[in-house]
């Protein structure tokens, strides 16, 4: 089991990584990012919850790929861009 989960941890690694305006189009990030996270259950989440996100398990690519959305605050509180990680 141990050298499972060695060999799992060496596959971890960000698939790519973007920001996204509150309106869900990619400010900038990798070129593999979609341009829009429209219609994505996790951005559906996002916008409501205003919290960390984890969308469903996706295989691409030959990985399994989880996706991660966090949204950006100002000082203020308020929703400024939300970071998307693809891992």
């Amino acid at each position: 089991m141990q050298q499972l989960i060695d060999q799992s941890k060496e596959r971890v690694e960000f698939v790519w990584i973007a920001g996204y305006n509150i309106s869900g189009m990619k400010l900038y990030g990798d070129g593999e990012a979609p341009d829009s996270i429209i219609g994505k259950e996790y951005y559906d989440y996002l916008t409501v919850t205003q919290n960390l996100t984890i969308g469903n398990p996706e295989y691409a690519n030959g990985l399994w790929q989880i996706c991660v959305g966090i949204p950006v605050l100002d000082d203020e509180g308020a929703v400024v861009f939300y970071l998307k990680l693809q891992i």
